[in-house]
């Protein structure tokens, strides 16, 4: 991925490596759609943050604490 240079000063980036497929992956609470699409990537502050795959009945099936870095990419895994 290519990052904008004041981007990756400021980010780090929350990176799809595994599909989850009956899902609707959320970040900090707030729904993200490209969430289900593999190698998507989202630019989010450092820090923790709390990323969920949520069932059509809204209850979490997994739920992963990232820590994202300025200028990272943090991938994401469902599995153990």
């Amino acid at each position: 991925m290519v990052w904008p240079a004041k981007q990756r000063a400021t980010a780090g980036a929350i990176v799809v490596e595994q599909v989850a497929d009956e899902c609707t992956v959320f970040v900090d609470g707030q729904k993200w759609p490209e969430g289900k699409t593999l190698h998507a990537y989202r630019f989010v502050p450092p820090g923790m943050h709390t990323v969920e795959c949520r069932g059509s009945s809204g209850n979490a099936f997994f739920s992963r604490k990232l820590e994202v870095a300025i200028g990272r990419e943090t991938p994401l895994f469902w599995g153990p």
